[in-house]
């Protein structure tokens, strides 16, 4: 048996309990850090301990997977929060080395985030003053990347020419002054891959979009990669929660020396050009990323594929409070026949094909008509991966490992399990619950979407309350799913803390 060992993103279920279900039934042994010492939110990892821990633990240890971004800042949101130095930064990626000095035969994969650059203003995950200046600090980044590509407008360069406030420059250039030092972690990061202390590279793309900061940097990244030849060894592409899965996948297939073929079909084939929301490339590009960077291959012909990769989605991308607006939905039919991807979908399944599906028709939420026809058909727990969460990189890199890690190892009960958690998170959460005690619930009780006041107060057993009853309602008699545990990790709606699980009985139908 293997031993692999996470470091993840922070510590939230998304980024530890996911690949906790992908790993369960297979021939690896995964080995996490207490949650405890992971930090919570704004609040930056126990570095000095996590680091003993992950020194400590190293005996046995074939493979690690590790976030640069919880070793060195302590979590995600630390990252974008901090005032350490380029030297302080430096010396706590310096673990990296001291592995490779304990143990040179661990193979380290790593991802690392290029810093993202929000839209709108709000300081739930970003600096106090981003609540005042979020948006312009992001279009500001926009202009000037413009400016250089020499595409802006008038408009835009007026605009640019006004965003001169005192104190939105202080905010301005203290948000610079982080990212150009985070970008030169960026930079040793690589350094190290091509010395070989990593052996390869995930850097991820957070809230992407055409224009802006982020974009600047990842040119900048894109460059420093090529000067030191390891375009090889490193892959870039929108995703960051997800991330933990796709390298699981690697480590997985490369432990057990081999490399899945995945065949690929769109419900549309306009659908491989659509720019999904929150990304900054073409889907088709993001899918062929993913699938590489899981340790797989890209495959053209049907016949020689392990699995079939079937994308639901359009043209374009809208959020999942679109889903049930008529004329959303008439656009959408109008390109694209549901009910012929789910033909092909049984079809597939019929002829012992297994099949994942990547949902993808809205962002931060299952389709509702998709999961209703899988469930009226009997697919949904027959398919060898499903998701359909938050953005489209998170649901690529949630179905696509399931599906491989499914034809290693097969329908395992920790398989169902984890099919069930999309379902209920994904669909009766995301695309039902959230919204429904955002509106219906919070108002009363003097709260809101971003605070809920506790992780497992009122707001969890209204949760839990719901999604039991939609999981009783909504799935046919052949499967019961059961939620064991809910809360709300940050203490807000955007996500959910779930532990579920599935068994099979037998019943009469119910009217």
């Amino acid at each position: 048996m293997s031993k692999i060992m996470i470091i993840p993103l922070d510590e939230r279920p998304c980024n530890i309990n996911y690949v906790k279900y992908l790993a369960a039934d297979t021939s690896v042994e995964l080995l996490m850090p207490p949650i405890k010492i992971l930090g919570n939110k704004k609040r930056k990892a126990d570095y000095d301990t996590l680091i003993d821990w992950i020194l400590n633990n190293l005996n046995g240890i074939n493979s690690i997977i590790m976030s640069i971004d919880m070793i060195v800042y302590g979590g995600i949101v630390p990252s974008r929060l901090h005032n350490d130095s380029i030297e302080v930064l430096l010396k706590r990626l310096s673990i990296i080395e001291r592995i490779k000095k304990i143990n040179q035969f661990i193979k380290i994969y790593a991802f690392n985030l290029i810093m993202r650059n929000p839209s709108y203003s709000s300081s739930d995950e970003e600096p106090d003053y981003y609540e005042i200046w979020g948006r312009d600090i992001h279009l500001k980044g926009v202009f000037e990347h413009k400016k250089r590509l020499g595409i802006i407008s008038e408009d835009e360069f007026l605009k640019l020419q006004s965003l001169n406030q005192l104190s939105f420059q202080k905010a301005f250039e203290d948000y610079r002054s982080r990212r150009r030092v985070n970008l030169l972690i960026n930079k040793a990061v690589i350094d190290l891959l091509a010395n070989s202390a990593i052996d390869y590279l995930v850097i991820p793309q957070d809230d992407a979009a055409l224009y802006g900061l982020t974009k600047i940097d990842q040119e900048v990244i894109k460059n420093y990669i090529k000067e030191k030849n390891t375009s090889n060894k490193v892959i870039i592409y929108p995703d960051a929660d997800a991330v933990v899965n796709t390298l699981f996948a690697r480590a997985l297939q490369e432990n057990l020396g081999v490399s899945k073929k995945i065949f690929v079909e769109y419900a549309v084939f306009q659908a491989r050009d659509m720019i999904p929301n929150f990304e900054d490339q073409p889907l088709y590009k993001s899918v062929s990323s993913q699938i590489i960077a899981s340790g797989s291959v890209l495959e053209e012909l049907i016949e020689e594929a392990d699995l079939v990769l079937m994308i639901n989605a359009t043209s374009e991308m809208k959020d999942i409070s679109w889903q049930d607006s008529s004329i959303m939905s008439e656009q959408y039919n109008n390109l694209r026949d549901l009910e012929d991807f789910i033909r092909k979908a049984q079809e597939y399944l019929k002829h012992q094909r297994k099949v994942v599906i990547a949902d993808i028709a809205y962002s931060n939420g299952s389709e509702k008509k998709l999961i209703k026809d899988l469930i009226s058909k009997d697919l949904y727990f027959n398919l060898s991966g499903y998701a359909g969460w938050n953005t489209s990189g998170n649901t690529l890199g949630t179905c696509i490992p399931q599906g491989i890690i499914y034809d290693l190892f097969g329908k395992t009960k920790s398989h169902l399990d984890f099919l069930a958690l999309r379902y209920v998170e994904d669909y009766l959460y995301m695309s039902k619950v959230r919204q429904e005690v955002t509106k219906d619930y919070l108002p009363k009780y003097g709260l809101n979407y971003f605070d809920v006041f506790e992780t497992r107060g009122l707001v969890a057993q209204i949760v839990n309350k719901k999604l039991n009853e939609y999981a009783f309602e909504d799935f046919n008699n052949n499967y019961k799913i059961r939620i064991i545990d809910c809360f709300m990790p940050w203490k807000r709606m955007f996500e959910v803390g779930l532990d579920v699980e599935v068994s099979v009985f037998e019943t009469k139908t119910r009217k």
